[in-house]
């Protein structure tokens, strides 16, 4: 049967197995650490990782009642079977731990994938971007990274191409997005500050839209997440540094530069 431990300061339990042969014992300690609140009738719930915790439980239940079985076929003795529990804690601790870091990497570099796709996806219309469109550098010059993007980058080929030829069509109404800093070639830590931000050294006056702000606080973020995460204990930093608006309505206003 499946015991449950007495419940810490914090509200945590570990559970265990114990099994009764012949007036005696069999008890083995599966390392599976949750909340009392993540747990329903001895069934893990309400956890990023439930599914799988549930089944490593019933595997090492499966594997107890064999033991008690070759016990009563005379196949091991009780004390082999005790002996055979040995470590056994420490490696199952260790293949969760595995697992979850895992579950979490990839749910969070699912979740930069997403974030980077609403931001700016090649060749999606100026309508399917959370990013504002004019020649379409801005929404091609996201960038993932452990440190803050410098907006720095000046408009480049094909961009100011089409910058030139708007500035003499006012009708013209060409734009390319093209990312050029995704697909990222790396895996991100969950558990290590990320930014996304903008190289375009006109990312200032590029907020003035009001698109990106309806995004970071929008339900599509707020979906990405839940997509990836059942419990949301990550957070994205998009925001890279205060800046001051150099010209146009934004001169001398002092900005979050994205």
């Amino acid at each position: 049967m499946i015991r449950i431990s007495r419940p810490t300061k914090d509200g945590y339990v570990r559970l265990s197995i114990r099994v009764m042969h012949r007036g005696k014992q069999i008890s083995k300690n599966i390392g599976v650490k949750v909340h009392k609140s993540q747990l329903r009738r001895k069934t893990i719930v309400n956890h990023p990782y439930a599914n799988e915790l549930n089944k490593k439980v019933a595997e090492e239940l499966f594997k107890v009642r064999e033991l008690v079985n070759s016990i009563e076929a005379g196949v091991i003795t009780l004390e082999e079977a005790k002996g055979a529990n040995k470590g056994a804690k420490k490696d199952l601790e260790k293949q969760v731990e595995e697992d979850l870091e895992a579950y979490l990497t990839t749910g969070f570099n699912n979740l930069l994938d997403g974030v980077m796709l609403e931001l700016g996806r090649e060749g999606a219309s100026r309508e399917e971007v959370a990013s504002p469109v004019y020649t379409g550098f801005f929404a091609s010059s996201w960038k993932v990274s452990n440190t803050t993007p410098k907006a720095v980058d000046k408009i480049r080929s094909p961009w100011s191409e089409i910058r030139s030829a708007k500035s003499k069509d006012p009708f013209n109404d060409e734009y390319k997005i093209k990312p050029r800093f995704y697909p990222f070639n790396r895996k991100f830590k969950y558990n290590k500050m990320t930014y996304i931000g903008n190289t375009g050294e006109y990312a200032v006056s590029a907020l003035e839209s009001g698109k990106i702000q309806q995004f970071i606080q929008g339900p599509k973020l707020a979906r990405l997440i839940k997509d990836n995460f059942n419990e949301k204990k990550i957070r994205i930093a998009l925001a890279t540094e205060k800046r001051t608006g150099s010209f146009g309505s934004t001169a001398g206003k002092v900005y979050v530069g994205y």
